[in-house]
């Protein structure tokens, strides 16, 4: 399955005066309680160097997860301050696929600023083969041979 980058809107900045924009490696996904079936469609940056994946506490509870009943883990990005995430099982669907995932849900996350999930190595690039191809600004994933993948078996109630 193949997806192109995506174009954001970005504000120069003096090392990149002239810059207005961005590409970006983000995809759209399908977060699911596996408790209840409620999904949400989202957009999520693939993102090598995360060590999980984390997306907004606001996804986790429109899908009807008590954000703060997970289980805590302070993480840290190239920021360098720890930030706070609460990890559930769920299930993410990418491309007609469906895999179950421990993510992490965060409420550090401003969708202002930051307006996507985080695909990272655990939950993510443990389950795909991933081409990132920046001079064809295309990702690729590829179904790893050793990973069940489920079809949908709930509507999906949003869209992007």
């Amino acid at each position: 399955m193949k997806f192109p980058f995506q174009k954001y809107a970005a504000k120069p900045i003096p090392s990149h005066p002239t810059r207005n924009s961005v590409l970006r490696p983000t995809i759209p996904i399908t977060i699911t309680n596996k408790t209840t079936g409620e999904n949400e469609r989202y957009i999520a940056l693939i993102d090598s160097g995360a060590d999980y994946c984390i997306f907004h506490a606001s996804f986790g509870q429109v899908i009807g997860l008590n954000i703060k009943s997970g289980k805590e883990l302070t993480y840290f990005g190239i920021e360098g301050g720890g930030q706070t995430a609460y990890f559930h099982d769920i299930l993410v669907g990418v491309g007609g696929w469906n895999f179950e995932c421990y993510a992490g849900f965060s409420e550090y996350f401003d969708q202002k600023n930051f307006p996507y999930g985080i695909l990272g190595q655990n939950g993510f690039f443990d389950k795909f083969r991933i081409i990132l191809d920046s001079s064809k600004c295309e990702i690729e994933l590829k179904e790893n041979p050793n990973i069940k993948f489920s079809p949908f078996k709930t509507p999906l109630k949003a869209t992007i």
